[in-house]
């Protein structure tokens, strides 16, 4: 099992993200496969509307699938992605 950190670029549309938030908190609270998300959260900056979420899964190919169905990115909202394998070498999230 390895971990990985996807950040996300968003659209500037607070009624769009308002419409599908639940349905979206709920999809990666479900996870998929091996895909379990251990962190999820919107950037509080001053720069572009994005989020980091941090996955444990399998591979980074199954990982971009599970994230490719989430509500945020059918519904148009996510304007780019990187999913990047993550070493991590200290906390709970250690596997």
């Amino acid at each position: 099992m390895a971990i990985f950190a996807a950040l996300f670029d968003f659209v500037d549309d607070p009624a769009g993200f308002d419409a599908v938030r639940a349905e979206h908190q709920a999809y990666l609270n479900e996870g998929r496969g091996s895909c379990r998300v251990l962190g999820a959260g919107r950037w509080v900056d001053d720069g572009p509307e994005g989020a980091l979420i941090v996955v444990s899964g399998d591979s980074a190919d199954e990982v971009a699938a599970f994230l490719d169905d989430d509500p945020f990115q059918t519904a148009g909202l996510v304007t780019g992605r990187a999913i990047r394998e993550w070493s991590i070498r200290l906390g709970p999230w250690m596997p």
